[in-house]
C-alpha cells in the first residue's frame, strides 16, 4: 500500500512539473512571446513592486534604489518603444505588448512623444 501510495504522489508530481507555471498575469498574455519582450514587462512589474515600497530606514532605502538599478527601471520607456520597433512587423506581438502595457498600467507609450 505505502508503495503504491508513494508511485502515485510521484506520478502526480511529474505531471505538474510537465505544465509550466503561470505565475501573473504578464505571464499569461506573453508566455508564448519573445524572452526580450517578457523580460521587459516582468522588469516593468518588479518596478513597479518596487516603486511602491516605503523606505523606512537608511537600509531599506538602500534595498530599494539596488533593486531599481538591478532592474533598470530607468531604462523601461526606451525599451519599450526599441522592442515596439523591433517587433513592428509581428503583429500578434505588438498587440500583446499593448494589451499587457493597458492591463497593467505601466504607461508606456509610443510612438514616444
Amino acid at each position: 500500500m505505502r508503495a503504491r501510495a508513494t508511485m502515485i504522489l510521484c506520478c502526480l508530481l511529474v505531471s505538474a512539473c510537465d505544465a509550466p507555471e503561470v505565475a501573473n498575469p504578464v505571464d499569461e498574455v506573453m508566455y508564448e512571446r519573445p524572452a526580450d519582450v517578457k523580460s521587459l514587462f516582468s522588469r516593468a512589474e518588479e518596478c513597479q513592486h518596487w516603486a511602491g515600497e516605503e523606505a523606512y530606514n537608511a537600509a531599506r532605502g538602500k534595498e530599494i534604489l539596488q533593486a531599481v538599478h538591478r532592474l533598470r527601471c530607468e531604462t523601461l520607456d526606451d525599451d519599450y518603444v526599441r522592442l515596439h520597433e523591433k517587433y513592428a512587423d509581428e503583429a500578434a506581438v505588438i498587440k500583446d505588448m499593448e494589451a499587457t502595457n493597458t492591463k497593467n498600467n505601466f504607461e508606456f507609450v509610443y510612438p514616444p512623444k
